[in-house]
Parts: C-alpha cells; structure tokens; sequence
C-alpha cells in the first residue's frame, strides 16, 4: 500500500518490520543521538562560558571571588555575570542568546541530514529508492523535515495532552512519550518518506 500526505511519500510493505529494518533503525536512531548529544553539550558549554566571560574579564571581581569555595565561586561569578549583562549589554545579550538558539536548531538538522543521508549510505550500505535528497537544501529534505516535524509535534501535544487529563505521572508520561516518538520515528524512516531503504549487502548483490 501507497500513499502521500502533502506530497510526502508513505507505503506499507511486507517486511515493514521485519528485524532486519528494525536493526537499520536503530542505528540510525544511535548515530543522530550520540551526536545530538555532543553537540547539545558542547553548545552549552560555550554559552555557559560567554555568560561568564564579564567576571573573568574583571580582575577586582576575580580578586573578590578568589577565597570563596568553589560552589560559592562558581555563584558569584555566575550572578556577577547575570548583573553586568543585564545592566551593560541586555540586547547585545539577547541578540547573542537567539543567535546561539538559532544556530543550535540548525545544527541539529544538519547532523539528522549528515547521519540519514551521507555517513549512513556510506556506513550501512542503503540505496536510494528515488533520489530526491541531493542535498542539505534539497526540497526533497526540507518538505518531509517540515512534515515530520509539524505531526510529530502534533502528535506529541495530543499525547501529553491526553495523558496530563488522566491524571499520568510525570515519568509515565516520559516514557510513552519516547516511546510514541520512537514508533514516529520508525515509520517515518521505514514508510519511504526519506525516499530510501536500508538493505543488506548480500541482498543487493542478489539483486543485480
């Protein structure tokens, strides 16, 4: 079975989840997240240290801070920091904030594009039912991207929305979440949408 949601390919096959495209979707799924990940902390990481910069450019507030301990160093110069942005530099400050938000979004879109369409092709051996992803700016990327996101946001607020009126636990809650994104994730990824299927390597040489 064939079909498309504004434009965005979906089909059904036998196989649809057999082991075999459950594997490929699991790692997969690992090669977004560990990246994902990655790139989170590191964005956090310089943020956390822009948002201090004021206190270690100052050297009678580092003097001050200097025979404190360490936790309380660490909210000094966090609070120091907080003070001068707000009273010096509030809208360079927000400015710098967006952009770094900005630039976070993007990066993680660009590692889903870099794991799906060039280090897995190369890494688990797929091949391409309709190239349609050419690149980052492909429309072929960026129309099932749009998709994908706007239902699966949908898809999680009617969740959350559905399990908070019942009364479910924060955890529960958690846990059905990743679960119901995981099986999201799978279709999306196994019904067609991206335009390729993984297969294996002894299955496409019978194939030729």
């Amino acid at each position: 079975m064939q079909f498309s949601i504004f434009g965005t390919q979906f089909k059904c096959t036998k196989d649809m989840f057999t082991w075999e495209k459950v594997k490929w979707s699991i790692f997969v799924y690992w090669t977004q997240l560990w990246r994902s990940v990655l790139f989170t902390v590191v964005a956090m990481l310089v943020l956390f240290v822009i948002m201090l910069t004021p206190a270690f450019l100052n050297p009678e507030a580092l003097t001050q801070f200097s025979n404190a301990e360490l936790d309380v160093k660490i909210t000094m110069h966090t609070a120091y920091s907080l003070h001068y942005w707000y009273q010096q530099m509030f809208v360079p400050g927000i400015a710098l904030l967006c952009f770094l938000f900005v630039g976070l979004i993007f990066g993680a879109i660009y590692i889903q594009y870099y794991s799906m369409f060039k280090k897995n092709y190369r890494s688990f051996s797929r091949q391409f039912n309709k190239p349609e992803v050419l690149s980052l700016w492909s429309w072929g990327f960026w129309k099932p991207f749009i998709f994908i996101t706007v239902f699966g946001l949908l898809i999680g607020f009617g969740v959350g929305t559905v399990l908070e009126a019942l009364m479910v636990r924060e955890g529960l809650v958690s846990l059905v979440s990743l679960i119901v994104g995981l099986v999201l994730f799978y279709v999306f990824l196994q019904g067609g949408t991206w335009g390729f299927v993984p297969v294996e390597k002894q299955q496409t040489m019978l194939t030729k």
